[in-house]
């Protein structure tokens, strides 16, 4: 039943009180600073984070190079094909028209960023109950700030557009509004498994993620954040494998279907009314960039900083705007297909683990992230952004030997190993 269902994970959530947890950190350094780094994406300039960084790295560097094996499942086919990705993504630099070695520096440090950042989560010593509770207590508390802050802003000075955009890296409505439609399901199962004031925090914190959903005027967001609350509800209600993706795969035609139809609606009127911004010269980025992948090596791409320009009648658009068309335009076929790679196996993983709650948070937000993906991208390897909440998170809660717990049977489907 789901009611049962329900309890029995807000049971085995609550049992983490009993471990040694504190309410905005865990056991491990590394992991809680990871935890606070993804929350600053909200908060913090990039600099700060930065600085953050590297201390948090340095740190898991010397605290991880003692040891002979990690928390990770490092012979499965999604740590080989995560591998392959950041490194052939990497490499391709070298083919690019116009780099140097600083170029080569910085992306090597920031793929191996993203490796460090699914080692810290791996190695974070806490059951996957405990660790999604503090990352939705820290995203809980970043999203109140950022909100509260940049309605504030709005409110002294509204931008001549008139959608709400968030702080720092974050200062365009379009990314303002797809991070917080990425967050919804972590916010959603604090405000569920909580007690007292955290859930009181979490409610709050929905509250005000949905009032800068509208704000923000962003249909891409909108449509993100219709996928990952239904995900995470479908997840949460039947967490069995088989009824998830039958669930999901009808929602998935329902909202394509529905999103055919208000772009090519016979009446333009209609598709005015629901996409007063029309495609945001999507549809002319997309056909510059397939002519562009035509046009080179359609297996190895044109190298990671392969970059287009295209000039419409109102301003210029720096990049494609879909990660995988940009993907394929940087690595060619070869990088497309381990990313798709990734995401599939990441996928499964994920769904075989519906028992966890933290996994049904990550498939919600990968599924989210896929469908934004569609919409906005450019680069797999590049400094903390959503990228790394919608694909190396997910990711690393897949790939982890997460410590089991005597209230890790939820649900039906307890017995699938972690």
């Amino acid at each position: 039943m789901p009611e049962a269902s329900l309890a029995q994970s807000a049971q085995a959530l609550a049992s983490t009180r009993r471990l040694r947890m504190n309410a905005l950190s865990l056991n491990s350094v590394p992991a809680s600073l990871t935890i606070w780094l993804m929350a600053s994406i909200l908060v913090l300039p990039m600099a700060a984070d930065t600085l953050l960084g590297l201390v948090l790295y340095g740190w898991i560097i010397i605290e991880l190079q003692r040891r002979s094996q990690f928390n990770i499942e490092s012979r499965s086919v999604l740590w080989v094909s995560t591998t392959l990705l950041l490194v052939y993504l990497a490499f391709s630099l070298v083919w690019s028209d116009v780099w140097d070695w600083q170029d080569a520096v910085q992306v090597g440090l920031r793929g191996l960023l993203c490796v460090l950042f699914i080692l810290a989560i791996a190695e974070a010593h806490a059951t996957p109950q405990a660790f999604l509770l503090v990352l939705a207590r820290c995203m809980a508390i970043a999203v109140l700030i950022s909100v509260a802050v940049s309605l504030l802003l709005w409110v002294q000075a509204p931008p001549q557009d008139g959608r709400l955009e968030g702080l720092f890296r974050l200062n365009n409505a379009g990314k303002f509004g797809r991070t917080l439609a990425i967050l919804l399901p972590l916010l959603l199962a604090g405000a569920i498994y909580e007690q007292g004031r955290w859930r009181l925090l979490q409610l709050a914190a929905c509250a005000a993620t949905l009032v800068a959903l509208v704000l923000t005027d962003t249909r891409s967001a909108w449509l993100g954040a219709i996928v990952s609350i239904t995900a995470f509800a479908v997840a949460t209600w039947k967490p069995q494998p088989k009824a998830f993706v039958a669930a999901i795969s009808l929602l998935g035609s329902t909202l394509l279907a529905v999103l055919l139809l208000v772009v090519f609606h016979p009446d333009p009127e209609v598709t005015r009314l629901l996409l007063p911004r029309d495609d945001s010269f999507r549809f002319l980025i997309w056909r510059e960039h397939i002519e562009a992948i035509r046009a080179g090596s359609l297996l190895f791409g044109q190298g990671f900083f392969a970059e287009l320009i295209v000039h419409s009648a109102e301003t210029t658009h720096r990049g494609a705007h879909n990660m995988y068309l940009s993907t394929l335009l940087q690595g060619g076929l070869i990088a497309l297909g381990l990313f798709l790679a990734v995401i599939l196996v990441t996928a499964v993983r994920l769904i075989h683990r519906l028992h966890m709650p933290l996994a049904r948070c990550c498939i919600a937000m990968l599924l989210a992230g896929l469908v934004m993906f569609v919409f906005d991208g450019d680069r797999l390897i590049d400094k903390l952004n959503i990228v790394w909440l919608v694909l190396w998170l997910p990711v690393a809660v897949a790939i982890t030997r997460w410590p089991a717990t005597p209230s890790a049977a939820i649900s039906p489907t307890s017995q699938t190993p972690h």
